[in-house]
């Protein structure tokens, strides 16, 4: 029976390779042009080996990189599971697709088909990753040795992250959620060990190795147990047959059903549904469903400012007095472009009688929630730099207070751009808030000079 459903397995997924292999050569035969891809072929080739050439050059910078990622090397698995994590929002990892599920209901295993494919996903990763790894080594001046080092170590955490892909993702968001809070919590933790304490990072990286050996041998005999099959097959089928390519021809892309998160859960509550009581209920129901709408938007902003506020500094610390500027930056445009997108989406709020101020604050009150995100990741960052200390809180409140200073700006503006009032903008008072944001974040007194901007800007014109 085993080998009867290896060779099913196998014929099932040869069957699926040749109908998508077909419909990438319809693609390629309306889209293709020969001629083109053989001077293309030519062009890089040429490349390659000047790029070769030139990489030669730069052999000591190489081997300063290879020395600095060896000492941020212990990184990597806590990368490899946070990855493993942040996916099992989105799919299950194993391609548990309705043809396999339907194998199953016919007299072959269920088990079997499963970790037929939990065997193929880790034999394809590992083929890639020490692929790649050694083409990297022929091509860069990085060394042949290390990159299989760390090949090896992501084959190694890869699988061992697997069954918890798999199986995170039938548990709920907020569970995910929490998962990845501990985990970030614990790299903190490590690097407290590491630098401070003295600890080496191969006793970091080995202690989670068995750390996940365990979880895994606690997994093994219940990995098909509480799947949510229909979520599983729903968001595999959708990525198997979602075939980039043409998507991007016929601008038609396949994808699973609608599932909310935690926030769009919340935007759809029975509390979004009540009736209004006064006229700001009313506002708010519309911003709740404008930025409903726009949620991808909106949660790819906030998830780059984070990562611009943690990952950077984490590296380099005085990078901090940089990024924290540049992430308030980018959010507070949007925030801005997607107040004034409102009225282009809804036209009829140009002609409808709207009490401005009870707009805008309505609107304040939601943006001020990415704010404070932004707000508790800088706080984080900054405890684990420099611990916690009175300039901390300085900067915290300056911190809060530009960006409240800066929105209220910039929202005021967008209005008098929708009602066509000539309004001039100060951006070189602008651009001084943020510098003086930066030197306040490396030195905490300079920042209580953000609180004479907005008396600059009153009385004094640039």
């Amino acid at each position: 029976m085993e080998s009867s459903t290896r060779s099913v397995y196998r014929w099932v997924r040869r069957e699926r390779a040749r109908k998508k292999r077909n419909l990438y050569k319809q693609v390629f035969s309306l889209n293709f042009d020969w001629t083109l891809a053989f001077y293309l072929a030519i062009y890089t080739g040429v490349m390659l080996l000047i790029m070769f050439e030139w990489l030669q050059d730069f052999i000591p910078m190489f081997e300063s990189w290879q020395t600095t990622s060896a000492s941020w090397l212990w990184l990597l698995p806590f990368a490899v599971l946070i990855r493993a994590c942040s996916q099992s929002f989105f799919h299950p990892g194993i391609c548990f697709t309705s043809s396999e599920l339907k194998l199953s209901v016919l007299p072959h295993s269920r088990n079997r088909l499963f970790w037929l494919m939990v065997a193929e996903r880790g034999l394809v990763h590992c083929t890639v990753a020490f692929t790649a790894s050694s083409l990297l080594g022929i091509i860069t001046p990085f060394s042949l040795l290390f990159l299989l080092k760390v090949a090896a170590l992501y084959t190694l955490f890869f699988l061992l992250t697997l069954l918890i892909h798999w199986k995170m993702y039938s548990v709920s968001r907020r569970k995910k959620l929490l998962t990845i809070l501990v985990i970030f919590a614990v790299v903190g933790f490590s690097r407290y060990l590491i630098l401070l304490a003295g600890w080496s990072g191969f006793a970091m990286g080995f202690a989670l190795c068995m750390v996940l050996t365990g979880i895994n041998f606690y997994l093994l005999p219940r990995a098909l147990h509480h799947v949510d099959w229909a979520k599983v097959v729903g968001a595999n089928d959708a990525k198997v047959w979602n075939i980039r390519l043409i998507s991007q021809v016929t601008r038609i892309e396949i994808k699973p059903p609608k599932r909310y998160g935690i926030l769009q859960t919340y935007l759809r509550s029975r509390r979004a549904k009540q009736r209004f009581t006064n006229i700001y209920s009313l506002y708010h129901r519309l911003w709740r469903n404008h930025l409903q709408s726009q949620f991808k938007y909106i949660g790819t902003t906030i998830v780059t400012c984070i990562v611009i506020l943690t990952v950077l500094p984490g590296q380099v610390e005085w990078m901090l007095l940089i990024t924290t500027p540049i992430a308030l930056f980018i959010y507070i445009e949007v925030a801005a472009s997607l107040f004034e997108e409102q009225f282009h989406q809804e036209p009829i709020l140009r002609l409808l009688p709207i009490e401005e101020k009870g707009w805008r604050t309505t609107y304040i009150k939601w943006a001020a929630t990415g704010v404070s995100l932004l707000v508790i990741t800088f706080f984080i960052t900054s405890w684990l730099l420099a611990g916690l200390n009175i300039g901390l809180f300085i900067q915290i409140i300056g911190l809060v207070y530009l960006a409240v200073h800066e929105l209220l700006g910039q929202i005021r503006e967008r209005m008098y751009k929708v009602q066509r009032i000539n309004y001039r903008k100060n951006e070189l008072l602008q651009l001084a808030g943020y510098t003086v944001l930066g030197l306040g974040v490396y030195f905490a007194p300079f920042m209580l000079a953000i609180f004479l901007l907005p008396w600059i800007g009153k009385y004094k014109s640039f």
